[in-house]
């Protein structure tokens, strides 16, 4: 899955996610999920903590918080 846009509410993110070809071919469909931040808690050498709709906290190599941690630094640099 291709993360295609991020809206952010606060501390909640809601993400559009696209399948790529292969994904199609079996069937995947294009997904909305919603993750919250948690704000206080980080991880070394960077990188926010994100729980997902069932309270279980995404890894940090996943692709979903890479894209998530962009999106945050994208805004903090745009209100400088």
């Amino acid at each position: 899955m291709k993360v295609t846009n991020i809206e952010n509410s606060g501390l909640h993110f809601t993400i559009i996610l696209i399948p790529n070809f292969i994904e199609k071919l079996f069937g995947a469909k294009q997904k909305q999920v919603c993750y919250k931040d948690t704000e206080r808690e980080y991880r070394m050498g960077g990188g926010g903590v994100y729980i997902d709709s069932n309270g279980r906290k995404l890894p940090p190599s996943n692709y979903i918080v890479k894209a998530l941690d962009l999106f945050r630094e994208q805004l903090y640099f745009k209100e400088k």
